[in-house]
């Protein structure tokens, strides 16, 4: 038995920036002619140190939750804890890390590659990996290469491949109308239950899922 009885597709739910690329990287001194790398490892081992022969010269990068204390090189930069992620995405060349659905979804809206890390036992990776090398979005690092600061070749191939994705990224817009219907007792193949009652906590969820939009 599945673990849903009907599934809706809906295009990507995507927060979307509100700096442009030109002002943050002027906030953190990005000159003309560098490329910016957006360091995202949260939520990990934050045992790593960085160095700063592990990029390549005329690179500089934004660090997302640098472990407390740590000195970074000066050709490495720490952002706040409460920093709007999608306005580094949009400014960055490339972004370096772990995948998940958020970064998946702004990386394939803004079109700029990530080199990623890969996890284990984190069941949606293989379909946000496809959809990441599907769109020419996504390179794959060797975890070693990763820990040992090993990144100049894949930051190389990710300003080659051209991300490209067209589609659709209205996600929250489609999930509140679906949810409108649903409240409203409309003709939907999924506003009642088995016992005909209204599906109050489908419209609860599709509330909190537009909410999050």
């Amino acid at each position: 038995m599945p673990a849903f009885r009907d599934i809706i597709d809906v295009p990507l739910i995507v927060q979307k920036p509100v700096r442009s690329k030109e002002e943050v990287r002027k906030e953190f001194g990005i000159n003309d002619g560098e490329k910016l790398l957006l360091f995202n490892f949260g939520g990990q081992d934050a045992s790593w140190s960085l160095e700063a022969e592990f990029l390549p010269e005329d690179w500089k990068c934004l660090v997302c939750a640098a472990p407390a204390g740590q000195i970074l090189p000066p050709n490495f930069k720490s952002v706040a804890s409460d920093v709007y992620t999608p306005d580094l995405i949009v400014a960055s060349d490339c972004m370096l890390g772990k995948i998940g659905y958020g970064t998946t979804s702004e990386a394939l809206a803004f079109e700029v590659p990530v080199v990623f890390v890969h996890r284990d036992y984190f069941n949606e990776e293989p379909f946000l990996r496809n959809m990441l090398e599907y769109h020419h979005c996504g390179v794959e690092i060797i975890r070693w290469d990763f820990l040992t600061g090993c990144c100049n070749p894949y930051l190389t191939k990710a300003l080659r491949i051209d991300p490209s994705y067209k589609g659709p990224l209205n996600g929250g817009e489609v999930i509140a109308q679906i949810a409108e219907e649903v409240a409203l007792g409309r003709n939907s193949p999924i506003n009642k239950n088995a016992d005909g009652k209204p599906n109050l906590d489908l419209v609860m969820s599709l509330h909190i899922l537009a909410a999050m939009h």
